[in-house]
C-alpha cells in the first residue's frame, strides 16, 4: 500500500514561501500559522455574530484543513522543497479525517447548526451563569476568548497533532512502514465512526419524532443504542481519537532509534514506552472535555426532565453497557406518567 500512495508532487513555490515566514516553530511554522488564523477567525466571527456556536461550526471542519495540510502541503516544507513523495500513512489518516469530518457537518447542518441565526443551547446558560457575577459581560467575553475560542481551537489543533508527527518523521527517517498496529487503527476508527453514526442518526429521527408528536410523552432517547449508554455518540467521538492517536506508536519508535532531533520542545518517548508520547495530549485533553461537557449537559437535563434522573441510575454514562436491574422500559413508563 505503502509504494501505491506514494507519488511526486512538486512544492517548490510553497517552501520558497515558507523560508521567508522561517519562524520560532522551524519546520512546524505553517501548521501552527494556520492554526493561530482559524483561532482568531473563530473569536472575530463569534464576537461579530455575538454566537458562541461559530466553534462548534468549525469543529467538523478546521481537522479537515489540518489533515490535508500536513499530508499535502507539510512534506515540501520537512523535505526542503523540489519533488516531494507524500507519505502513504499520513495520507491514510487524512482520508479518514475528511470522511469523520464530512460526516459529522453533514450531521452537524442537517439539525440547523450551520444556521448563523442558531446557537448551542448550552452558551446561553452558560450566560446565564455568568450574570450572576458583578464584572458580566466581561466575564463572558473573557470566557468566549480563553475557553470557546482560543482553548478549543488549540484542542482541535492537538488532536490532529498525530498526523503531523506521523509526517514529520517519515520525512526525517524515511521509514513509515503501514503495520498491523495501523491496520487495526483503522478498522477500529471506522468501527466508532460507525457506531457514531448509528447514534447521531437514532437521536435525529427521535427528535423529528417527536416534533411530529409521535413519542407519546417521550422526552429524551433511550432506545436503541442510547439503552446502553447516555451518550453513546460521545463516547465513539472520544474514541476515534484515541485510534487516531494509535497511528504514533510506530513512528515514534521510529523517531527515537533514529535519535532524531525533539518535536515541539518536547522530549520524546522512550523506544520501550513509545504508547505514551507527546500526541497524547490531544485525546486526554478531549477526553476530559467530554467529560466536563457531558456533566454540564446532564445537570440541564435532570433539571429539565425529572425522570432523567432515573435514566442516570439506570444506564451507563459513556461506555455502552446492559442497563442495570431497573429497565430502561420502566424509565420510560415513569417518564409518561410525570411527565
Amino acid at each position: 500500500p505503502s509504494s501505491l500512495l506514494r507519488s511526486p508532487v512538486s512544492h517548490s513555490p510553497l517552501c520558497a514561501l515558507h523560508k521567508k515566514m522561517q519562524g520560532p516553530f522551524g519546520d512546524l511554522d505553517s501548521i501552527v500559522y494556520v492554526g493561530i488564523f482559524l483561532t482568531f477567525l473563530c473569536w472575530v466571527l463569534s464576537v461579530a455574530q455575538n454566537n458562541a456556536s461559530v466553534v462548534d461550526r468549525m469543529w467538523s471542519v478546521s481537522p479537515i484543513i489540518y489533515a490535508l495540510w500536513v499530508a499535502i502541503v507539510q512534506p515540501a516544507f520537512l523535505d526542503g522543497g523540489g519533488m516531494v513523495a507524500l507519505d502513504a500513512k499520513t495520507l491514510i489518516m487524512a482520508s479518514l479525517v475528511t470522511v469523520w469530518g464530512a460526516r459529522l457537518t453533514h450531521n452537524f447542518w442537517r439539525k440547523g447548526g450551520y444556521d448563523p441565526t442558531t446557537e448551542d443551547y448550552r452558551w446561553e446558560q452558560l450566560r446565564i451563569i455568568l450574570r450572576r457575577f458583578s464584572l458580566y459581560p466581561l466575564t463572558w467575553h473573557m470566557f468566549n476568548f480563553l475557553f470557546i475560542s482560543f482553548y478549543q481551537n488549540l484542542l482541535i489543533w492537538l488532536i490532529c497533532v498525530p498526523a503531523l508527527c506521523v509526517s514529520y518523521y517519515a520525512a526525517k527517517t524515511g521509514v513509515n512502514q503501514i503495520t498491523p498496529l495501523d491496520y487495526f487503527a483503522v478498522l477500529a476508527f471506522w468501527f466508532f465512526l460507525t457506531l457514531e453514526t448509528l447514534a447521531d442518526n437514532e437521536q435525529f429521527a427521535f427528535h423529528l419524532r417527536k416534533e411530529k408528536g409521535k413519542e407519546k410523552g417521550l422526552t429524551f432517547l433511550q432506545q436503541g443504542l442510547w439503552k446502553y449508554s447516555r451518550h453513546p455518540n460521545f463516547f465513539s467521538e472520544i474514541s476515534i481519537w484515541w485510534c487516531f492517536y494509535a497511528f504514533t506508536v510506530e513512528s515514534y519508535k521510529h523517531a527515537v532509534l533514529a535519535k532524531l532531533p525533539q518535536i515541539l520542545s518536547y522530549k520524546i518517548s522512550s523506544e520501550y514506552f513509545p504508547w505514551l508520547n507527546i500526541c497524547i495530549a490531544g485525546p486526554f485533553l478531549l477526553t476530559l472535555l467530554f467529560q466536563g461537557s457531558t456533566k454540564f449537559t446532564e445537570y440541564l437535563s435532570s433539571s429539565k426532565y425529572p425522570s432523567y434522573k432515573q435514566y442516570q441510575q439506570t444506564t451507563s454514562k459513556l461506555i455502552p453497557w446492559f442497563p442495570s436491574s431497573s429497565s430502561s422500559s420502566t424509565t420510560a413508563t415513569r417518564q409518561r406518567k410525570t411527565e
